[in-house]
């Protein structure tokens, strides 16, 4: 939310090195790679988000969506979509 995406994606590259299956660290992480114009990366990481939970998506997480904060909520939907989750 800070748009400290080094950092966030330091924290989320650790959070999945001790949590591999905890969904929200691979959405930080994808996020923060979207962000850092490291579209590569970030396909690769929704691609191993998506292994790991095939029935997410972008209206999922619009529904469980945890933010008051509608401009951050929707840059990070969008994030998201830019690295290949599906709609």
């Amino acid at each position: 939310m800070l748009e400290r995406y080094e950092e966030a994606l330091a924290w989320g590259e650790r959070a999945l090195h001790e949590m591999p299956n905890y969904g929200s660290s691979h959405r930080v992480v994808i996020m923060a790679l979207i962000k850092l114009n490291r579209l590569d990366e970030a396909q690769a990481a929704a691609r191993r988000l998506m292994k790991g939970f095939p029935t997410y998506t972008l209206t999922l997480q619009r529904q469980i969506n945890p933010w008051l904060d509608e401009v951050f909520a929707e840059r990070y939907v969008e994030a998201l979509g830019i690295s290949g989750v599906p709609e």
